[in-house]
């Protein structure tokens, strides 16, 4: 109220005033969204950020020989041949998961 009070109160002013307000309607929703898009990246940050933090190491610790038995890179070879008809993904008893980190140790041993 006091405010109004020290503005100009003439027709023309008045006028102005309610025309400057009716330009921007959405003002205070076009705000609103703002924080809250402003918020939720925030959020959005911190969880990605937890999730890093929380991340499953089995793949740095990653050792073939253990996966695959055996030390010489020939009885890696047949013990990979072995697996590969047992833990196949097309087998019914397929494991893909477990095929696919014996294939990447013999790839990796090839090397």
């Amino acid at each position: 109220p006091k405010t109004s009070e020290k503005e100009c109160q003439c027709v023309d002013c008045k006028n102005k005033k309610t025309l400057l307000q009716s330009n921007e309607p959405w003002k205070g929703t076009k705000q609103f969204f703002t924080k809250l898009l402003i918020i939720s990246g925030w959020v959005i940050l911190i969880l990605l950020a937890y999730k890093v933090s929380q991340f499953d190491y089995e793949y740095a610790n990653f050792d073939p020989y253990e996966i695959l038995g055996g030390s010489s890179q020939a009885e890696i070879k047949k013990s990979y041949r072995k697996l590969s008809l047992i833990l196949h993904p097309d087998k019914e008893t397929g494991n893909e998961k477990s095929f696919h980190e014996a294939y990447e140790g013999l790839s990796g041993i090839n090397r």
